[in-house]
């Protein structure tokens, strides 16, 4: 018959604790518990639940912890060394763009759609894996754009309006550059861009 529970000094001695800590762990319900024959037992798929999705203690032989918990969030340590910034900084920017966050043993996380959607959503921070493609991309020999095609793919319209890549599909996500999508390809309509142009113009001449 498959175990299903294990007794408390089991899951101390699993965990490396103290008697003290072990019973705390029990005293906060952070797994299941039962009583058999009088003796407090530990839940086995609660228990492997919760190790999934904390950080704090590591069994003295077995996987890391914090499995789930990694799989769909990020620390801030985390973000400011994807966008290679320091700590401070992301702190800052989580509360300047109000970046929504979840505590975790007393530490903030940030789920990880909630970080792409605003790392696509803004053009100011990258990524090292980004920062390296730029570097790549910026090598490559200028771009020569045909001025009168009925339309441009992005990197062709990045150039006629003097910006990166990056700015002109957010500018498309945000809705401020219709374009059509064909496959994982954009094309913007000469007219649009012209239209583009002359909105900025405006603008500045106001």
């Amino acid at each position: 018959m498959e175990k299903t529970t294990m007794s408390v000094p089991e899951m101390q001695r699993m965990l490396g604790l103290k008697k003290t800590d072990a019973y705390w762990l029990v005293h906060k319900k952070v797994f299941d518990t039962i009583l058999v024959e009088k003796k407090m037992r530990v839940v086995l798929a609660s228990f492997e639940k919760w190790y999934a999705n904390q950080l704090r203690h590591s069994k003295v032989n077995g996987p890391p912890p914090g499995a789930e918990l990694r799989a769909y969030s990020i620390s801030v340590k985390e973000m400011a060394e994807f966008l290679g910034v320091s700590d401070d900084v992301a702190y800052a920017i989580i509360k300047r763009d109000q970046i929504e966050t979840f505590d975790a043993e007393h530490r903030k996380r940030i789920r990880k759609d909630v970080f792409e959607k605003w790392y696509q959503g803004q053009s100011k921070y990258r990524t090292a894996e980004n920062r390296e493609r730029d570097n790549v991309s910026e090598k490559q020999p200028p771009l020569m754009v045909v001025p009168d095609k009925q339309s441009y793919g992005v990197r062709e319209t990045a150039v006629l309006l003097r910006c990166t890549e990056q700015v002109i599909r957010r500018m498309i996500r945000a809705g401020e550059l219709e374009a059509g999508k064909y496959g994982n390809r954009y094309l913007i309509a000469r007219s649009e861009i012209e239209w583009w142009i002359l909105q900025q113009k405006l603008d500045t001449e106001r």
